[in-house]
């Protein structure tokens, strides 16, 4: 049953492209629809949903909490530029809010609508002809996305046997053969699993016992075989978890593993642990069915014609661009998996989505995105990797600003989206993303130092993190790299972990004279034992204090950021704001501190207040918050204190900005230092 409004549903005036700006502007006697007109207030949708329309009902059980208790203000119906759904704003003389969005489809080409229906679990056949049919495509059609090549598999791989499962899954060791496989990216979750060890390393390349599989495990050995492929490669399968010397050599490899694979596999529903990846789709549900079973008649230019509503299901840009509705991406090591794979299968808890270097494509719309139309930011990962080796294409760039895509900037990107990641072990946190450090080194043939690169140094060590944290006993890094501060006590990584890659350094005056690095296994994008850099800029002897005094005892007032609180120190997850001044100058610049000491504590050494370096590495290009407040170029550098390890070096300790003519005055020294 329908309402008189839902039934009568205009499709032209729902499609209306007026803003709701410009209809604002508009004189009231010359406003055209903001929309297609619908209840004259949420109450008066209540009242149909009441009364028995199924439409009205469908909007009110997925309205945003608390919109609908607004003014009572008219609901204007309109269409939205994805084509597979509505949505309904709530408006009144001033504002227009979002209130509600439902999805579309029909069952045949519509001039309108592109929706679809999506099957009710993704283990039936209609999905996996439709995920067929996308990797046909792309084999075929898809140059960008290259053809898989004569490749050496993996050192050990799932024979998934024939197609019609008439032979048990089983390890296979390679050798060196040449062949294709399919690779796994999933989360271990909470259950144990069931893993290769030495002890049955024999045994399970003579059979992998189906009942000991995890449902996702279970679930992509069908995949394999639906999708017509014989190899399968999962880590916790294809790894000796208790051999440190085959996870060192074959965690260097995952990287190509990912991007040698025809097609990679993610398990993103956020219970695939436990349910697999072909469960019945619940999420996408009105009453029980898979789609919502009311047909919805409307009228246009172009004549009349059926509508479906369901609920919204996300679309390819949502999926790709939010951890919060793909869990997968909150993993790690997933990242370059991600961004290594030239094709990826999304098994949502929603519908089938799939990622190329060419397109993207969801079950529930005819229509594909190509990655042309993709806006350049992280919604379009695939784009970091370039088949020819060419530079780095525009769309992992920083759009802030106007220098042209590099491989480096492009790193820096990499390396703050990695550290709102999560990593179960923190001495991951190297061997996670080295897969994408060798395909950075390959394109630009620069020296990898613990997470930065020897070209770049200058923007690599401007990093910071806008909540400080405790030192970790665990080594892994030296304290000039992000890497040392990315990981917490738990593993979790910080989401708030930011470099200056906006604030790019130019004009810098640091000169690198050495690195060293000492390695803790014969990967050398791997982890760390040890490192130190030695540089030569220009210094200054500093000390720091709060709000209240400075080194000598007397009251000062502190170099405030108006963003934190008026005694200098954190509010919130903001940083320790304070002054750190020269010796006999009144002069200050901003800092903020790596870590979570108590700045009391932090400033005593052997129970005085001890000097610090100053280190000055570059002028900000475009202006910071700081600048643009004093209208003053800003120079910015590394806060560093004697080590307590290493007789004669520094350890990083924090950053700070300071305006350029300030910075460029006495006592400014040019000196060599070393940093551990």
């Amino acid at each position: 049953m329908l309402c008189q409004v839902c039934a009568s549903i205009d499709l032209d005036e729902a499609n209306a492209t007026i803003s709701w700006e410009e209809f604002l502007r508009r004189p009231r006697n010359k406003r055209s629809a903001f929309g297609y007109r619908h209840h004259a207030s949420w109450s008066a949708l209540e009242k149909a949903a009441d009364e028995g329309c199924e439409m009205c009902q469908a909007f009110r059980s997925v309205a945003i909490d608390g919109v609908q208790h607004e003014a009572e203000s008219h609901l204007w119906l309109r269409t939205e530029k994805t084509r597979h759904s509505v949505g309904l704003k709530l408006s009144n003389e001033s504002v227009a809010s979002f209130l509600s969005r439902l999805g579309v489809f029909t069952t045949q080409e519509h001039f309108m609508f592109t929706g679809r229906a999506v099957s009710p679990q993704a283990g039936l056949p209609e999905v996996f002809d439709m995920a067929r049919s996308w990797l046909e495509t792309c084999l075929l059609h898809h140059s960008g996305c290259g053809r898989p090549g004569t490749v050496s598999l993996p050192t050990r791989v799932i024979d998934v046997g024939p197609s019609d499962g008439s032979e048990e899954a089983r390890l296979h060791l390679s050798n060196g053969e040449i062949g294709e496989w399919i690779s796994l990216s999933h989360r271990w979750g909470s259950q144990n699993i069931l893993t290769t060890v030495q002890s049955n390393l024999q045994a399970h390349c003579q059979q992998l016992p189906w009942s000991s599989l995890s449902k996702t495990f279970q679930d992509a050995i069908k995949v394999t075989r639906e999708l017509g492929f014989r190899y399968l490669w999962i880590d916790s399968l294809c790894i000796l978890q208790d051999s440190s010397d085959d996870w060192v050599k074959e965690s260097a490899k995952m990287g190509s593993y990912y991007k040698d694979a025809t097609l990679s596999i993610a398990a993103s529903h956020p219970n695939s642990a436990e349910k697999g990846i072909l469960a019945k789709r619940e999420s996408v549900m009105f009453n029980g069915t898979a789609d919502f079973a009311t047909m919805v008649p409307c009228s246009s230019s172009e004549g009349t014609s059926n509508i479906y509503i369901r609920k919204h299901l996300l679309s390819f840009e949502d999926m790709l661009d939010s951890k919060h509705f793909n869990p997968l991406e909150l993993r790690g090591w997933v990242l370059q998996e991600t961004m290594l794979a030239p094709r990826t299968l999304y098994f949502t808890q929603e519908q089938l989505i799939w990622h190329c270097r060419t397109c993207g494509r969801v079950e529930a719309d005819r229509n594909p995105m190509f990655s042309a139309s993709l806006p350049l930011n992280w919604t379009n990962p695939k784009a970091f990797i370039s088949l020819n080796g060419a530079s780095m294409p525009a769309a992992v760039s920083s759009e802030d600003t106007d220098q042209p895509p590099d491989a480096h900037g492009a790193w820096l990107r990499i390396v703050i989206d990695f550290c709102g990641r999560k990593l179960t072990y923190a001495d991951d946190l190297f061997p996670a993303i080295s897969g994408l450090a060798r395909e950075v080194h390959r394109m630009t043939g620069d020296t990898y130092c613990a997470g930065l690169w020897r070209g770049d140094i200058a923007r690599g060590l401007m990093w910071y993190r806008q909540a400080p944290v405790k030192e970790t006993p665990k080594y892994l890094a030296p304290s000039w790299s992000w890497a040392s501060k990315a990981s917490a006590v738990d593993g979790g990584m910080d989401p708030y972990f930011m470099i200056q890659n906006t604030r790019i350094v130019e004009g810098t005056s640091l000169e690198v004279i050495d690195v060293q690095l000492e390695l803790a296994t014969s990967d050398s994008f791997g982890k760390l034992k040890g490192g130190r850099i030695r540089v030569k800029g220009w210094i200054w002897n500093a000390y720091l204090f709060d709000g209240n005094s400075d080194a000598q005892g007397k009251a000062s007032e502190a170099c405030m950021n108006p963003a934190h609180g008026k005694d200098g120190t954190t509010k919130g997850d903001r940083v320790h704001v304070n002054k750190l001044d020269v010796r006999d100058d009144a002069r200050g610049l901003i800092y903020s501190l790596d870590t979570e000491e108590s700045l009391e504590e932090f400033l005593k050494v052997d129970g005085t207040h001890s000097p610090f370096l100053a280190l000055g590495v570059g002028v900000l290009q475009d202006a910071s918050d700081v600048a643009r407040r004093y209208d003053t170029d800003m120079m910015s550098g590394l806060l560093l204190r004697k080590s307590a390890k290493v007789a004669g070096a520094y350890v990083r300790v924090g950053i700070f900005d300071g305006d350029v003519e300030g910075c460029r005055r006495d006592p400014w020294k040019m000196d060599i230092v070393d940093i551990v």
